[in-house]
């Protein structure tokens, strides 16, 4: 078994963790111009 030290376990759940924001950001863009082309441009902060 192997054995991770805590500041690798956690610089681990970071990276994972920004991965993951990146991805819903990009779904819910995907999302948004998909479900609503007909109400105009929307501004994604």
């Amino acid at each position: 078994m192997v054995s991770y030290s805590k500041a690798a376990m956690e610089r681990a759940m970071k990276v994972q963790e920004v991965i993951l924001r990146a991805v819903a950001k990009k779904t819910t863009a995907v999302t948004r111009s998909c479900c609503c082309e007909n109400l105009g441009p929307i501004r994604v902060q």
